[in-house]
């Protein structure tokens, strides 16, 4: 990563008043100049072009506001050539602002930037140690951030509203919120991305991240990240408020760094049944509360639509499942090395209803077979209710290592040897943390609801804790998908969205601390349920 380049700024002199001084100190100012801006509305006829380690400052979002004169409207000219991998497909001159090239060390906060007919508000190439804070990125044809080749970024504390869109574009590109092509270092965290009702949101996109955090943001949009095709590497995702899909596909799968992984996603709600889209090797996906509704069953937890054969590695545990749609895994092609354990899944009748079977992996393809010992499904709970489902599609798939799980309403749980081990079954800690864009959000077992102010001692910590309980588990707790934003049609025509019952559980959280080891906690909790599970598994077989 690039060190930060030694500026010296000058002191601040008068706040910037009219679009005329704006341009004349940000084009003609010096490097590291600190320039404010005072309240007011600022209709720019060509990009701003600051300087290296400038520090941009306005009144705050909502009170100092940068657009596009009407003079200055270039339309979606030339976004069907932007698809993301070359630099050749950027056309910086279409955004409020044009960093160029090796524009570094740049601050810009406090403002509100507005452009329904440009391109976008700030392009650059290699804009190392970037940092925006505190800006309202609203109404952009494309991309409220685009990027190629950044170290260093730190996106905090935004608001993001339809500002990655298609901008009619009909080659199939899209934008993105925060579209940022070979990143690394960066950090993303306590934003909100939103869309208007009916529009094609797309949060954060790009191309290979590395060594990149995005926590702690709440994103409403119909793929809230989408990171397709690169190696990317070390990118964690965590405490998010995730309505829409994660989409990281990867021919083949992708390299795994030694000892590391690709993606490492925790601790965050998500409530499209279609979570993920992957044929990605080196995955690990735990601690994350997944609520799906009833009448958005369309999609399969997990997705892979890439035939190539992939090694695999992904590591899918200590997660907590409401209603999957058609199922948890699907793939095209072979895909190895997949273990799903000490997850608790709950299932009742779906809109559709769903019969399908919760697992499919591909047997052979392109002359290669699944190899069934690598495929592991152990020390589950699956509860399934009102209507049954096998484990997997196919057949072949009951060789796969099936043990020590908990299943009821499983319509082929005969054809497994499933023996018990005497492990704990569901998730080894309760899953007590909160999520999205200032904590906004409390998960507290299968229970999600707005974190109180203030909130009270004992409550779920942001870190993840070890509660006591675990929410909906045999409790009768729902959410099933809260609005954060605006959009209330995230999966289509008609839907409503519902608010959660808040939880009366007051599990016991550490403020500070990680996911606990101890399960105790969630053996206790879930002890009446098992019980009752078990008698009625009991009662079938007589």
């Amino acid at each position: 990563m690039l060190g930060s380049v030694a500026l010296v700024s000058r002191p601040a002199s008068a706040a910037v008043t009219n679009a005329a001084e704006l341009v004349n100190a940000v084009n003609n100012g010096e490097a590291g100049e600190t320039i404010d801006i005072a309240a007011g509305t600022f209709e720019l006829t060509a990009p701003l072009h600051p300087k290296v380690g400038m520090k941009l400052k306005g009144a705050g979002m909502g009170q100092t506001i940068l657009r596009n004169a009407a003079s200055w409207a270039p339309g979606n000219a030339g976004l069907d050539q932007d698809e993301g991998a070359t630099r050749s497909g950027i056309d910086c001159s279409k955004y409020l602002f044009d960093l160029g090239e090796g524009t570094t060390d740049l601050v810009i906060s406090d403002l509100t930037l507005s452009g329904p007919s440009v391109h976008g508000a700030i392009c650059g190439v290699t804009p190392h140690n970037l940092e925006l804070t505190r800006l309202e990125f609203k109404t952009f044809l494309w991309a409220g951030l685009r990027t190629f080749i950044m170290q260093g970024a730190k996106i905090h504390d935004n608001v993001f509203f339809d500002a990655g869109n298609k901008a009619n574009v009909t080659s199939g590109s899209s934008g993105g919120a925060l579209f940022l092509t070979y990143a690394d270092g960066i950090d993303i965290s306590g934003n909100r991305f939103g869309r208007s009702v009916g529009v094609d949101g797309y949060g954060i996109k790009g191309r290979e991240f590395r060594n990149a955090h995005i926590h702690g943001n709440t994103i409403d949009t119909d793929f809230s990240i989408e990171l397709p095709f690169e190696g990317d590497h070390t990118v964690e995702i965590d405490h998010n408020y995730l309505a829409g899909t994660i989409s990281i596909p990867k021919w083949g799968g992708g390299p795994v760094p030694q000892g590391g992984y690709t993606f490492h996603v925790h601790h965050n709600y998500l409530k499209s049944s279609y979570s993920f889209e992957y044929q990605r090797n080196g995955v690990e996906i735990d601690n994350n509360l997944f609520d799906f509704r009833l009448d958005q069953d369309y999609g399969n937890l997990i997705s892979s639509f890439d035939s190539v054969t992939a090694p695999g590695g992904t590591k899918m545990h200590d997660n907590l499942i409401r209603n999957p749609g058609r199922g948890l895994y699907w793939n095209e092609g072979v895909y190895d090395d997949f273990a799903f354990y000490n997850n608790h899944v709950k299932g009742e009748t779906t809109v559709t209803p769903r019969t399908e079977g919760l697992f499919e992996f591909r047997p052979a393809r392109n002359g290669d077979s699944t190899n069934w010992s690598s495929i592991v499904i152990r020390d589950n709970i699956i509860e399934l209710t009102g209507t049954e489902r096998p484990l997997m599609r196919n057949d072949e798939g009951h060789s796969a290592v099936v043990e020590n799980n908990l299943l009821s309403g499983v319509s082929d749980a005969s054809a497994y040897g499933n023996s018990e081990t005497g492990k704990p079954r569901g998730p080894l800690a309760p899953l007590c943390f909160r999520v999205g864009a200032q904590d906004e959000w409390t998960i507290d077992g299968f229970t999600l609801s707005k974190t109180p102010s203030p909130v009270p001692a004992g409550a779920c910590g942001p870190g993840g804790g070890t509660g006591t309980s675990q929410g909906g588990a045999g409790q009768g707790g729902t959410s099933n998908g809260p609005d954060p934003g605006s959009s209330g049609d995230n999966a289509g025509a008609g839907a409503t969205q519902n608010e959660p019952s808040s939880s009366d559980s007051g599990c016991a959280c550490s403020a500070t601390g990680k996911r606990s080891g101890h399960s105790a906690g969630y053996a206790a909790t879930l002890l009446v349920g098992a019980l009752g599970l078990l008698l009625r598994q009991r009662r079938r077989s007589v």
